[in-house]
């Protein structure tokens, strides 16, 4: 999960541009934040800390990366409208990575994820089909999260 933070961080610190966007997002969206800023992650570094100052500037993340991808006023670079673009589109990759972590850590305590069973009729959990585990956790946590997390962060800029 840091090494997603990381990139993140960079993608906005390595920018002059992009981070003014971000800081001037920031201050808009979260005007009582402490943090106005990504911090860069190294080994140096606290983690929680980083991964704090993250969490609580994630709105304005998102926010920047649609407005880079949309690139209304074309003031973007192809690259970074690039870049913006695939938080969503990769989420194939993206879940495999999350999935391989999570499968380590489960092993690390003497359990793995399990492939479903298929009922014909279910009640208390989602009856998607899949042909793995991987697969099953994509199509019912990582996909609607995403999508999930994607409206909120919407509902709550229009909101303001």
């Amino acid at each position: 999960m840091m090494e997603h933070v990381r990139v993140v961080s960079e993608f906005f610190n390595f920018s002059l541009k992009r981070f003014a966007l971000l800081v001037k997002t920031i201050e808009e969206m979260l005007p009582e934040s402490s943090h106005k800023r990504l911090i860069n992650i190294c080994k140096t570094r606290w983690v929680a800390r980083s991964l704090s100052a993250f969490i609580d500037v994630f709105p304005a993340v998102i926010r920047c990366f649609e407005i880079i991808r949309d690139n209304i006023n074309k003031t973007w670079n192809p690259e970074s409208v690039q870049k913006a673009e695939n938080v969503r589109n990769e989420v194939d990759t993206k879940h495999d990575l999350w999935f391989e972590e999570a499968e380590s850590v489960a092993e690390g305590v003497g359990t793995l994820p399990e492939k479903t069973s298929i009922a014909s009729k279910q009640q208390h959990r989602a009856n998607t089909p899949a042909d793995t585990p991987s697969d099953y956790y994509r199509r019912v946590v990582t996909i609607p999260f995403l999508d999930h997390l994607k409206s909120q962060i919407k509902n709550l800029l229009y909101r303001r």
